[in-house]
């Protein structure tokens, strides 16, 4: 419901007027897409390419400390990649409620790839360091390193920010009157 009203909300909204910086926003993305459109794409396809495959070997089903710790770099280095690009420079720096125009559909294309690689490298950051400091092997992941299940593991890996944690271990019976849910 909640979908059907604000999208009909959202409908009605008038775009906020381009100020002097939307408009030398929108003038950096009419020249990256006049100049450095290509080599930025052959990076961020690249990378876009390469990331399942990386994930795939290195953290698939069956996992090791050095696979994953030489996937974690790998990650760093594709974001390092990413944020040395002409693109990353203009969108990471924008202000907030300004909004801008594109010249064509292929540059909300290409904008929209760059966004997807970028939550990849995300996605992969987490699931990677995540597997990294699971010392055991549990459900459909295997680690070649720690192939025993551990009981201490039994609870869910809790993130925040750069540091991992485990969380209070889980209640696998929980009562709801008189029936219990495994």
């Amino acid at each position: 419901l909640e979908c059907l009203v604000f999208g009909a909300q959202f409908a009605t909204l008038e775009p906020l007027p381009l100020t002097e910086v939307a408009e030398e926003i929108s003038s950096d993305v009419h020249r990256w897409v006049q100049t450095d459109w290509h080599a930025d794409a052959a990076i961020i396809d690249q990378i876009h390419q390469e990331i399942p495959v990386l994930m795939w070997s290195h953290a698939g089903i069956c996992r090791e400390a050095g696979r994953l710790e030489a996937a974690i770099a790998q990650v760093n280095h594709w974001r390092q990649q990413l944020h040395g690009l002409k693109l990353t420079q203009i969108l990471t720096h924008l202000p907030l409620g300004v909004s801008f125009s594109l010249p064509d559909s292929a540059a909300r294309t290409r904008i929209r790839r760059w966004a997807e690689t970028q939550n990849l490298l995300d996605n992969a950051d987490l699931i990677l360091k995540s597997a990294l400091f699971r010392t055991e092997s549990r459900g459909g992941h295997y680690r070649l390193d720690f192939p025993a299940t551990d009981e201490a593991w039994q609870v869910h890996t809790q993130v925040k920010g750069e540091q991992w944690t485990r969380s209070q271990p889980v209640d696998t019976a929980q009562n709801f009157g008189d029936k219990a849910v495994l």
